[in-house]
């Protein structure tokens, strides 16, 4: 009996050291979900005191504090969109570093589409104008030439002569 005793031993400290291993291995990748949560957190939001950075680039005292804040609440277990609602209720609108895309903020997000598409058309329109305006001046100032005409060659070889 005594045989089996440190033979059970060894195995329940190997049993336990394994499990405290794969406990290890298994808390890695929840650490990295929440660091990549918190960083996309952290870059939705522009600082509260209106530097003009985002959270994440403002070294203020305040943003330190705001940063703080968000990454207690995601160890906490707390959500994306909840952290951004009581962030957005704490602050406002203006805290985000773009606006959400509902209602009437749905113009920030395409006034610049429009804006491109209207130039492009602006700038076809002023091209097929300006081809269409410049075409008829350069018909007009095109002469006709005359191979059959017996001055032709006397001009050709004066103007040859002319450069040589």
């Amino acid at each position: 009996m005594r045989l089996g005793k440190p033979f059970n031993r060894r195995k329940l400290f190997l049993a336990a050291l394994m499990a405290l291993v794969l406990a290890g291995l298994a808390t890695v990748p929840a650490m990295a979900d929440q660091e990549a949560l918190y960083r996309e957190i952290v870059a939705q939001f522009m600082a509260p005191d209106r530097c003009g950075k985002t959270l994440a680039d403002c070294p203020a005292s305040v943003s330190e504090n705001m940063r703080q804040e968000i990454a207690g609440m995601v160890n906490q277990g707390k959500g994306k969109d909840e952290i951004i609602q009581y962030f957005t209720d704490l602050y406002g609108l203006h805290v985000l570093a773009a606006p959400p895309k509902e209602g009437f903020f749905w113009t920030a997000w395409l006034l610049p589409v429009v804006a491109l598409i209207a130039g492009w058309v602006v700038m076809q329109g002023f091209i097929v104008s300006r081809r269409r305006s410049v075409a008829p001046a350069q018909r007009s100032k095109k002469k006709q030439v005359d191979l059959d005409d017996p001055l032709l060659d006397d001009r050709i070889m004066a103007e040859v002569k002319k450069r040589l």
